[in-house]
C-alpha cells in the first residue's frame, strides 16, 4: 500500500514537473511568438510607413506636374484665343461687315496729317461697302439718318486776289463776288469723294438696284445742303436718266428760296440755270439788291446766264440803283452788264462811263506800272470776251475801241488797244494771228470774273 502512494506520488510529482517543463516551454514559445509578432509589426509599420510616405511624394509630384500642366494648357489656351481673336480680325478685313466699315470711316479724317494713308483707307472702305451690296443699305441708310458728315476737301470756293487787277483795296469787301464768279458746278470726278456723305452717296450708285435708289430719293427729299441736291441729281442721274429730273428740280427750287449754307443757293441757281429752267427768275429779281443795298452774287447771275441779253433792262436798273455803294458790287455789276458790249445799248453807256473814269484816274494817276490802269481792265477786257459773237457785234466793239484811243495819247494804252484790236480780228477771221505776244488766247470772259 505504502508502495502504491509512493508510486501515486512519484507519477504525481512527475506529472507536475512534466506540466512545468510543458508550460516552461510553450511560456518561451510564446515570448518568442510575441517577439517575433512585434518585430513583424514593427516592420510592417515602418514598410507602411515608408510605403505612404514615397506615395505622398508621389501624390505631389504628380500634383506638381498636374499644375505645371494645366499652366502650360491654359498658356496655350490664351494664346489659341489671341490667334483666334487676330483670324476673326483678319477675316473682318477680308469678309468686312458694313456696320464696322461705317464705323471705321467715322474715325478717319483724310484731311489730317497722316492724310495719304487715311485717304487710301476710305477709298478702300468705300469699295468693301460697294462689294457687299445690298448687305451694306441697312448700315448706309441708318448713318445717312444721323445727318453727320467728315469733309474730305473743299468745292472750289477758294478766289484768287485780284484786287490789284481791279484797282482796289482791301478795305473793299468782296464777298459777293465769290457767289458770283464761282459759279460753275463742281466736277464729282476725284478718286476721293468730297465728304462722307458724298461718298456714301456714291456707293448707293455703284450699288445700285431699287433700294439704293429708294435711299438716295429719301436723301432729296431729306438734305438742306445745295451740294448735296447736285451730287444726288447726279447719281440719280446714273441710275436712271431723265426719270426724276422734275423732282430733282423741285428741290432744287425749294431749297435755294432758304438755303442752310453760304454755298447752297448759288449752287442750286447754277443747277437750275443748267437745266434751263427759269422758274426762279422772279424770286431772283426779288433778292438780286437786298435792303442794305448789296447785291445776291448768284441771282445776278442766275438771271444773267438764265436770260442772256434780255437781263439787260434788269441789270441796268441794278447799275443805277443809288442805293448800291459797294465797290465790290459794282464790280460784278458792270462785268455783267458789259457781257453784251457791242450789242446793247445800255451796255455800250456803261462801257463809255467805266472807260471815261478810266481814263482820267490813270491821267492824274502818279502810280507807275500797270497799278494805274486798273479802272480800265475790266472794261478793255469785255471788248474781247465772248465766242461766236456775230460779226456786226464785233465790229461795234471795234468802233468802241476806236472812240476810246481817240481820247488818250498814252501809248501803253495804245499798245494795249492794238493787241484787243488783233483780237477781234481774230475773231472776224479766226485764220488771223492771235493776239498775244506769247501765243495765249485772252481768256473768255472778263477777268476775274470766269
Amino acid at each position: 500500500m505504502k508502495h502504491f502512494l509512493n508510486m501515486l506520488a512519484a507519477a504525481g510529482i512527475g506529472a507536475a514537473v512534466t506540466g512545468i517543463i510543458v508550460w516552461t516551454l510553450l511560456s518561451r514559445k510564446q515570448d518568442v511568438t510575441q517577439r517575433d509578432l512585434k518585430t513583424e509589426h514593427a516592420t510592417s509599420a515602418r514598410q507602411q510607413t515608408q510605403t505612404q510616405s514615397e506615395q505622398h511624394a508621389a501624390d505631389l509630384k504628380r500634383l506638381a506636374l498636374a499644375i505645371t500642366t494645366a499652366t502650360a494648357k491654359e498658356l496655350e489656351a490664351d494664346r489659341l484665343r489671341a490667334q483666334l481673336a487676330a483670324a476673326e480680325n483678319n477675316a473682318s478685313l477680308l469678309r468686312p461687315d458694313p456696320a464696322g466699315l461705317l464705323e471705321r470711316l467715322q474715325k478717319l479724317d483724310p484731311a489730317g496729317a497722316d492724310r495719304i494713308r487715311e485717304q487710301r483707307q476710305v477709298i478702300h472702305l468705300f469699295a468693301s461697302l460697294t462689294q457687299l451690296g445690298a448687305q451694306s443699305l441697312p448700315g448706309i441708310e441708318t448713318f445717312l439718318q444721323k445727318d453727320m458728315d467728315i469733309d474730305y476737301q473743299k468745292v472750289g470756293d477758294s478766289q484768287p486776289d485780284m484786287r490789284r487787277f481791279l484797282n482796289v483795296d482791301d478795305k473793299v469787301d468782296l464777298s459777293s463776288l465769290r457767289d458770283y464768279s464761282a459759279y460753275n458746278l463742281p466736277e464729282f470726278k476725284t478718286v476721293l469723294p468730297h465728304s462722307l456723305r458724298l461718298g456714301l452717296f456714291e456707293t448707293l450708285r455703284d450699288i445700285g438696284g431699287d433700294a439704293a435708289e429708294a435711299l438716295l430719293l429719301a436723301e432729296l427729299d431729306r438734305t438742306g445742303r445745295g451740294i448735296e441736291v447736285v451730287h444726288l441729281a447726279q447719281m440719280l442721274e446714273d441710275l436712271r436718266p431723265g426719270v426724276h429730273k422734275e423732282r430733282l428740280l423741285n428741290a432744287a427750287r425749294e431749297l435755294a428760296k432758304e438755303p442752310l449754307d453760304d454755298t447752297s443757293r448759288r449752287l442750286l441757281f447754277a443747277f437750275l440755270q443748267k437745266h434751263k429752267d427759269p422758274t426762279l427768275i422772279d424770286f431772283a429779281k426779288r433778292i438780286l439788291i437786298s435792303k442794305e443795298g448789296r447785291v445776291d452774287g448768284s441771282a445776278l447771275r442766275f438771271i444773267n446766264e438764265t436770260l442772256g441779253e434780255k437781263a439787260m433792262p434788269i441789270l441796268y436798273q441794278a447799275y443805277r440803283n443809288p442805293t448800291i455803294t459797294n465797290p465790290g458790287d459794282k464790280i460784278i455789276l458792270r462785268d455783267a452788264t458789259m457781257k453784251y458790249v457791242g450789242m446793247n445799248a445800255q451796255s455800250d453807256e456803261i462801257f463809255r462811263e467805266v472807260m471815261d473814269e478810266g481814263l482820267k484816274t490813270s491821267a492824274e494817276s502818279k502810280e507807275f506800272g500797270l497799278g494805274r490802269y486798273g479802272a480800265m481792265w475790266q472794261p478793255m477786257m469785255s471788248l474781247s470776251a465772248g465766242d461766236n459773237l456775230p460779226p456786226e457785234a464785233v465790229r461795234n466793239r471795234q468802233g468802241l475801241l476806236k472812240e476810246v484811243r481817240g481820247r488818250t495819247t498814252d501809248q501803253f494804252l495804245h499798245r494795249g488797244m492794238d493787241m484787243v484790236h488783233q483780237r477781234l480780228e481774230v475773231m472776224l477771221d479766226p485764220t488771223k494771228t492771235p493776239p498775244s505776244p506769247f501765243g495765249i488766247r485772252p481768256p473768255r470772259t472778263v477777268p476775274p470774273l470766269p
